[in-house]
């Protein structure tokens, strides 16, 4: 829709000027004597400026045509042309084109013979498209231009589409068109009703809406803690590192790491622990979620970095109190092995056949590495039996086998043994007992269980529980003694490399940060003594396990297929006045022969 207004010409009457400057002449000349010759100075420098403008073309003024013009999608819009020297105007439309240069002259004549206008208005309805518009003006006679254009580019868009506000702070985004800006504000109508609720910054607020628009305005997050007046407010007690609140740490590849926050006593409400890890290789820094006080993790190659742990009460972040410390993990070179040498034990040497990689826990605390050599420990609580941190060359997919002694069926004895596999786990325990996320599984004999997305898969057969996981197999006797098979590929037989990754009982028979590798509580029914020795006698009746269980001399059973964990479980279980019981004996000559099994055959063919 086109709607015109109309003015006359603007043009200037040279003849006009003419006449204005013979009646400025006359009155000069009745001025006083002592005027006159400084009037007709400027008199005539006035006139001779005006005639020369009159004599010649007039030039043209601006055109009042905007350059950008914003609109939202759907709206109606206006787009004015306007020039204080034209004599006509016209829009042309983004779809049209615009004349050239002697049809717009032309077309200049012709308009100026229909009408004369100095603004020209066009109303454009439900805008949805945007594009190019083009203002003509055509100017009168006398004027050195005969016409002039000025473009107008009208956006048609949504100014808040893709203007990002805070909504969980409930800002909303309010857009001015004028000037083609966005910006996010806090527009909240809160009425005046008295309903009290103290928020998690310990905070009293008028009411719900009250709370929310104090977020949106101060940016602090809030969410309602209790209904009502805010309870007594009580600030934790907190522990700083050191004056900078900082530690440094430096651990090897396979240590057991335990970081505390530095929470003493906690607060009313409680307070907020955020931990962060800022990689040393510079890399984005993550957040560790699902951790309060204590932070613990087995140190590998790419722990090294920075742990950073945020105590924050009632949302007070200046007055939070960081500690971060500074861990550097050193690699280490695999180590040899050096065993303890009872009297009477021949041990294997660096050119044995060797068998499959099988590392077994004996009653009374022996554990036989998968060097064929064993180790008597004090065991209580949890141990790390074996692990690959770098399962496969994989950082994201480790995996850890744990064991967990008591003495309720004799001196050391393996009570249960947990798998985790990445982000799954579950446990063997005494009594055949298989449990997943604390909650027991079913098992019949002789039936595989799948568990979970672990990739493993469980039975029960002749009296073991038998574990099948991608990387190794174990074999529980639910009594006290268990059994770890390394898969090699294609199930090799020859002796296990420890890598960079491995680490425990199995690989470590007397290294490592923990001598015993014990995990978890150190203290009160947990706590050990890593100096207690160990039996260095040698019992006459225990040479009956230097022979394999199939009644084969040690001579043509190499040590890496017998190995002596059964002769030194023997030993300590009848070191000095002790004395094993049924069960340990039993225990003792079933895991013999399974351990011989898995050596010689690869699996075992258990016959109870």
């Amino acid at each position: 829709v086109v709607s015109t207004q109309s003015t006359g010409s603007s043009g200037i009457n040279a003849e006009y000027g003419k006449q204005w400057y013979q009646r400025r002449v006359r009155g000069a000349r009745q001025a006083p004597h002592f005027l006159e010759t400084r009037n007709m100075f400027r008199l005539c420098i006035f006139a001779v400026c005006f005639l020369l403008a009159a004599a010649s073309e007039y030039h043209y003024g601006l055109i009042n045509f905007p350059s950008v013009l914003y609109v939202k999608p759907g709206d109606d819009f206006e787009l004015p042309c306007k020039s204080d020297h034209g004599g006509a105007v016209r829009i042309f439309l983004p779809d049209e084109s615009v004349p050239s240069h002697e049809d717009l002259i032309e077309h200049s004549k012709r308009l100026l013979e229909e009408s004369q206008r100095t603004i020209f208005v066009m109303e454009i309805e439900e805008a949805s498209q945007s594009g190019v518009y083009t203002c003509a003006v055509n100017h009168g006679p006398g004027i050195a231009e005969v016409y002039s254009l000025a473009s107008c580019r009208v956006i048609v868009m949504d100014l808040c589409e893709e203007f990002e506000c805070d909504l969980q702070l409930g800002e909303t985004c309010t857009a001015d068109y004028s000037t083609g800006a966005a910006v996010c504000g806090c527009q909240f109508e809160c009425d005046r009703v008295f309903d009290p609720i103290c928020s998690d910054t310990c905070e009293l607020n008028w009411n719900e809406c009250s709370m929310k628009e104090l977020s949106c305005e101060d940016k602090i997050p809030r969410e309602i803690m209790s209904k009502g007046f805010c309870p007594a407010i009580v600030a934790p007690t907190v522990r700083h590192l050191n004056t900078d609140g900082s530690m440094d740490i430096v651990v090897e590849v396979g240590e057991f790491v335990s970081l505390t926050a530095g929470l003493v006593v906690d607060g009313t409400p409680l307070a907020t622990i955020e931990w962060k890890f800022f990689p040393a290789d510079g890399g984005e820094a993550q957040e560790i979620l699902n951790v309060r006080e204590t932070y613990e993790f087995t140190a590998s190659a790419s722990a090294s970095g920075v742990y950073e742990a945020k105590i924050v009460h009632c949302k007070k972040a200046e007055l939070a109190v960081i500690n971060r410390y500074s861990v550097t993990v050193e690699e280490v070179e695999p180590t040899s092995y050096v065993d303890p040498e009872p009297d009477n034990i021949v041990f294997p040497t660096d050119d044995y056949p060797g068998g499959y990689p099988v590392c077994s826990v004996f009653p009374g605390g022996v554990v036989e590495a998968f060097n064929a050599g064993a180790a008597s420990y004090n065991m209580a609580c949890s141990h790390v039996l074996a692990s690959d941190v770098f399962s496969g060359g994989d950082y994201s997919n480790p995996w850890f086998i744990y064991g967990t002694f008591d003495a309720s069926q004799g001196v050391g004895s393996l009570s249960a043994m947990i798998f985790y596999l990445g982000s799954s786990a579950f446990e063997v325990q005494r009594g055949w007992i298989v449990a997943v996320d604390g909650e027991k599984v079913v098992v019949e004999e002789g039936v595989s269980q799948v568990i979970g997305e672990s990739g493993c898969s469980v039975v029960f057969e002749n009296l073991h529980l038998a574990v099948d996981c991608p990387a190794f197999m174990a074999y529980y006797d639910g009594i006290m003694a268990g059994h770890i098979k390394i898969k090699g590929p294609e199930n090799t037989f020859a002796p296990l490399v420890k890598g960079r990754g491995n680490f425990g009982l199995c690989f470590d028979n007397n290294s490592g940060f923990r001598v015993n590798w014990q995990v978890g509580q150190t203290d009160g029914r947990c706590k050990i003594a890593n100096d207690a020795p160990a039996c260095t006698e040698v019992d006459a009746t225990c040479g009956d396990y230097y022979k394999d269980p199939l009644g084969s001399t040690v001579a043509e059973w190499p040590w890496g297929v017998t190995g002596q964990g059964a002769t030194v479980s023997c030993n300590e279980l009848n070191c000095g006045d002790d004395s094993p019981t049924d069960s340990e004996k039993c225990a003792l000559s079933q895991a013999h022969q399974v351990a011989a099994e898995l050596k010689n055959k690869g699996e075992a063919d258990i016959a109870m």
